[in-house]
């Protein structure tokens, strides 16, 4: 299926109508697929929060700003 023919289904189950039995399974995974798709980002950032991974990223890049200066420009 295109994206055209999920849009059409949504737009038909909104608007009220009558869903057949493959229809209503895509209303289904597709809204399954988003929570666990909102469900995975809040752990993402839950966990690079608890890891300090940003904060880690962010000294390797001042460490190696303060390294290609001393080491480069000198």
């Amino acid at each position: 299926m295109d994206t055209q023919s999920y849009l059409t289904i949504f737009e038909r189950w909104i608007n009220g109508d009558s869903l057949t039995g493959d229809e209503q399974t895509i209303i289904i995974l597709g809204t399954a697929t988003c929570v666990l798709f909102i469900i995975f980002l809040v752990l993402l950032v839950l966990v690079s929060v608890k890891t300090l991974f940003w904060t880690r990223i962010g000294w390797f890049f001042e460490d190696l700003w303060h390294w290609t200066h001393e080491t480069l420009i000198k």
